[in-house]
This record gives C-alpha cells, structure tokens and sequence, in this order.
C-alpha cells in the first residue's frame, strides 16, 4: 500500500535505496576510520556523522519493531513461518 508523494515509488525501490546508502555510508565511515588516526578534522566529522547515522537508524529499527508489533497485535501476523 503506497501514500502520499511517495505513491510512485514502491516498497522495492525504498528498500533497495535504503540498502545502497547503508552500504555507501558505511564504507564513508570506515574511510573516516582509516583517515582518522593521521587526521583530527577528518576524526572529529567521521564522529559527528557516526552518531547522526547511528540516532536515525536507532530511531528506524524502533519505529519498525513498533510496526511489527502493532501489525501481529491487530492481525495475528507472525515473524514465524
């Protein structure tokens, strides 16, 4: 079921990107990790944008669990098969 602006964009898709930009964004923070040691600047930014990704990811894992909990409560839907 699709919404709002995003109504042309399928879950597929969203999944699909949000699988892309884990990737890329962890290959940025082991950069930061590799260039970190030799450089502040670039120790003190890979950091700030550590803890951003971590804040929205956290953020994402809850509000899904939230989802899933409230879909099994309402419809009986099981993570079991």
């Amino acid at each position: 079921m699709e919404t709002g602006q995003r109504a042309a964009t399928t879950t597929a898709e969203l999944i699909a990107d949000l699988d892309t930009l884990l990737f890329e964004l962890r290959e940025r923070l082991d950069a930061y990790i590799a260039s970190g040691g030799d450089d502040i600047v670039a120790a003190d930014e890979g950091f700030r944008v550590a803890t951003l990704v971590q804040g929205s990811t956290d953020a994402a894992v809850r509000h899904a669990a939230e989802v899933a909990a409230a879909l099994e409560r309402s419809h009986g839907i099981s993570r079991d098969p």
